[in-house]
């Protein structure tokens, strides 16, 4: 062994004996400072099996870039940092998730804080949609605890003030001794109220949009101010407000209204979109959808022009359409059925604002008179060009100009690189099924999947390959690029470029992981 080696194995094995040194076990008391047992740094050289506990398998991914500074060694008695970043996660104690519990943690584990007891939490279910709890300008975290008497919490970071506002009062609560017709119509203000997508941050985090009903008897659009914790209500009518979006400017929140049962299943009929402007000076009806159960907002192309589609009563996807807020005009952009992510998940699509362009997978099983695979189709008009016989499972638009998708149909597992002219370049994953995940500035991609990779952008796909014995579920960039947290199997970790400091956190914690984001003032 040549002494440069001898040298990074003595570094190395340092800095392992330092974090199993510091080991130490607390106990849990919620919204203070848990001291835990400090978290397991995975050794570079490391080889063998991965079990339950079992050390993971480096491999290293060898790259000019400059790495992201390592984590540092672990203090099990640190606070949680006053300036972030701060690691955020969901865990439950049982298998149907009945019981979630909020989290935030430094990124090595410490200072790890329960903001929530075990309850019924009404917070979303998949990575991408809870890091819309955490404000845009990353001090607050929002969320609705209880479905029974629903209760907004607005959390100032880091553990600071927990300030509520009550959703619902004793007219709109369920009446379990009524009959099912009277109890379904008490609950309907409630099931509006407790959607995981009834709160919305402003762009800039000032504001918070959200449904309640608190002054009956339906529920209606309201916006809580941060700087004071007041309470506007924006909105008052018949229908239930439901699925808040803003514009990108900050100064309307365009919202649907739900009507009576009138559909399969129970549904009920959308019966407008409405604009609400911010200061509540202004509140406009923008259009009428045709047999909608649901309207998904997918996009922003300018300031007062989106991408909307419709759920239909019978549960398909479509009628998409660009929407000018100030006109309330609209224009069609795709009229077959489009392609669902999951059921009664979001269409399979990715919206290039820059270019106007839109990305629309369909698969063989949708109903269509088009053939399956992938198409681009432009906001302005005209026909949709098919670019690929081959439809993907999901998109990913990590820079204006650019789509990515993996297509989970294909026999090989590749990824596309699709520009807005329609070529389709294809690229070779570093591991089957692979998925790409772009870093907030654009430098770096991580790959996850059956393993693990992280490298430059500019360098394409990474060579080396972290963890390959893992297989990785979830996987979320800090806002500042430097960690990478991702979820294998209910365990967390977090890593760093070029992977060589990657650590399992809170393996003494006993609850199930669940959901991660971040959050950075």
């Amino acid at each position: 062994m040549n002494q440069e080696k001898c040298v990074r194995h003595i570094v190395y094995g340092a800095l392992l004996c330092m974090m199993l040194t510091a080991c130490r076990t607390g106990e849990t008391t919620n919204n203070k400072p848990i001291t835990i047992t400090a978290t397991d740094q995975v050794d570079s050289t490391a080889t063998g099996d991965v079990e339950a506990s079992a050390t993971p398998t480096i491999v290293k991914t060898v790259s000019a870039a400059t790495p992201s500074p390592r984590l540092p060694t672990a203090d099990p008695g640190a606070p949680l940092a006053e300036n972030g970043p701060w690691l955020v996660f969901v865990t439950d104690a049982q298998d149907n998730g009945s019981d979630k519990t909020l989290w935030i943690a430094n990124p090595d584990g410490t200072g790890l804080t329960q903001l929530t007891d075990k309850e019924d939490l009404a917070i979303p279910s998949n990575p991408e949609s809870l890091q819309r709890v955490v404000s845009p300008s990353g001090d607050h975290l929002a969320y609705i605890a209880s479905y029974e008497e629903p209760v907004l919490h607005i959390l100032s970071l880091p553990g600071g003030e927990d300030r509520t506002v009550p959703l619902t009062i004793e007219s709109t609560r369920p009446k379990r001794e009524l009959n099912d017709t009277d109890y379904y119509a008490t609950t309907h203000p409630l099931r509006s109220v407790t959607d995981p997508d009834s709160i919305a941050w402003s762009p800039d985090g000032h504001y918070l949009a959200f449904v309640g009903a608190q002054d009956g008897p339906s529920s209606d659009l309201y916006l809580y101010s941060v700087a004071d914790g007041s309470v506007t209500r924006l909105t008052s009518g018949p229908t239930q407000a439901c699925h808040p979006t803003w514009s990108p400017d900050g100064q309307y929140i365009i919202h649907a209204g739900e009507g009576e049962v009138d559909a399969p299943q129970g549904a009920n009929m959308i019966e407008g979109v409405w604009a609400a402007r911010l200061d509540g000076s202004d509140t406009k009806l923008l259009y009428h959808p045709q047999d909608s159960i649901r309207e998904w907002f997918a996009g922003w192309i300018d300031t007062h022009t989106f991408l909307a589609y419709s759920v239909d009563s019978t549960g398909g996807l479509g009628s998409l359409r660009v929407v000018d807020m100030n006109t309330g005009q609209s224009q069609s952009v795709w009229s077959g059925r489009l392609s669902e992510y999951s059921i009664g998940g979001p269409a399979i699509m990715a919206l290039d604002p820059g270019s106007g362009m839109v990305l629309i997978s369909i698969d063989p099983y949708t109903p269509d008179t088009l053939p399956p695979g992938m198409y681009l189709a432009n906001v302005n008009g005209g026909d949709p060009l098919h670019i690929s016989d081959q439809d993907a499972s999901k998109v990913w638009l990590p820079e204006p100009g650019t789509f990515y998708t993996v297509y989970a149909a294909t026999k090989d597992g590749t990824v596309a690189k699709v520009l807005p002219t329609g070529e389709v370049l294809e690229i070779t994953p570093p591991f089957q099924r692979a998925m790409p995940l772009f870093s907030p500035d654009g430098q770096f991609w991580a790959w996850y999947g059956a393993g693990l990779a992280i490298g430059p952008l500019s360098q394409g796909v990474p060579s080396g390959v972290i963890m390959p014995d893992i297989s990785v579920d979830q996987a979320a960039w800090s806002p500042d690029g430097q960690f990478l947290a991702f979820l294998s199997k209910t365990k967390l970790y977090v890593t760093t470029y070029p992977g060589t400091d990657t650590r399992q956190l809170m393996h003494d914690l006993k609850e199930k992981f669940r959901d991660i984001a971040w959050a950075s003032p």
